[in-house]
């Protein structure tokens, strides 16, 4: 689909005496004027038409030289069932008006069309519809070395391949772009310590860590539970040896409550407020009435 193009011929006279034509060529134009056996003479801007007034020249041709833009799409297969629009966006110059004359070109996106789409179809075939930015690059690459048609000179401005009619597909694939990202950065919360993900909760929650440390304490129960639960059956299945079951209540009892293993080991023992002197058992000393201090209790 051709979307910008121009007409490099101007203007064309047949069978009219070159009175009619222009004294020189303005800037951005070039006369071509064709003699009675064929030949072709150009006129470039600024210079006068030679022999207007003797004749001798059957056609002239007032050709536009000046730089425009062409703008057009290629349609191409793809390696997917689904295919590439290929947009080519290209500056053009004509050099050498005979050669415009010669072929009688009056589209100049149209002559230059064939060309660009062979090289698209050669490459993209090669690419699936998730690749069309290696495909772009590869065919940037293949024209940067290539010559311009004969007579003109053309220069590649851009070239854009997409996926035609896959919006579906392109939605699915920014999805999974998305899905990739929000992964990659969890991934090392997923890896980290307790410190590490109650940062990434607080985060996420204004730094409110409720939401995790609610999570911390239902799976603790659960974990509770489930032990529980265990020594239950075991302690009811009979089957156990004299003491096991004395042993796996303590063991029990150390998991669910850490704090009592200091108690039982004496770690605390140290730490209890002695007695005052004359206190016995540790008993607090009290007044009576008659100011003597006695230990109460007694």
């Amino acid at each position: 689909m051709i979307h910008e193009t121009y007409d490099p011929i101007v203007q064309q006279r047949s069978g009219l005496p070159l009175l009619l034509v222009p004294l020189r060529p303005q800037r951005g134009t070039a006369l071509v004027l064709e003699r009675r056996d064929g030949r072709l003479d150009v006129v470039v801007a600024g210079v006068p038409v030679p022999g207007r007034r003797s004749g001798g020249h059957r056609a002239s041709y007032l050709v536009d030289t000046s730089v425009h833009g062409l703008t057009f799409a290629v349609p191409a297969r793809s390696a997917d069932p689904w295919s590439f629009s290929v947009t080519f966006r290209l500056s053009c110059r004509v050099v050498d008006p005979t050669v415009v004359v010669r072929s009688s070109c009056r589209d100049m996106a149209a002559a230059v069309y064939e060309s660009m789409a062979g090289v698209a179809r050669n490459i993209t075939p090669k690419f699936g519809v998730l690749a069309a930015d290696r495909a772009t690059i590869e065919i940037q690459d293949v024209l940067r070395d290539a010559r311009s048609p004969d007579g003109l000179d053309l220069s590649v401005v851009s070239v854009d391949v997409e996926a035609a009619d896959a919006q579906d597909l392109m939605t699915t694939r920014r999805n999974l772009l998305l899905e990739q990202i929000n992964r990659e950065a969890r991934r090392d919360v997923a890896k980290g310590s307790r410190d590490e993900m109650l940062a990434h909760f607080m985060a996420i929650n204004g730094g409110d860590p409720s939401a995790y440390l609610r999570l911390e304490r239902e799976a603790q129960e659960r974990d509770d539970k489930n032990h529980l639960d265990l020594v239950k059956v075991l302690l009811e299945s009979g089957g156990l040896p004299a003491g096991e079951s004395s042993r796996i209540s303590k063991r029990m009892l150390e998991h669910m409550l850490p704090s009592s293993q200091h108690l039982r080991s004496g770690q605390y023992r140290g730490r209890l407020p002695k007695a005052p002197p004359g206190v016995p058992g540790g008993a607090r000393p009290v007044i009576d009435a008659t100011g003597q201090a006695e230990a109460e209790g007694d």
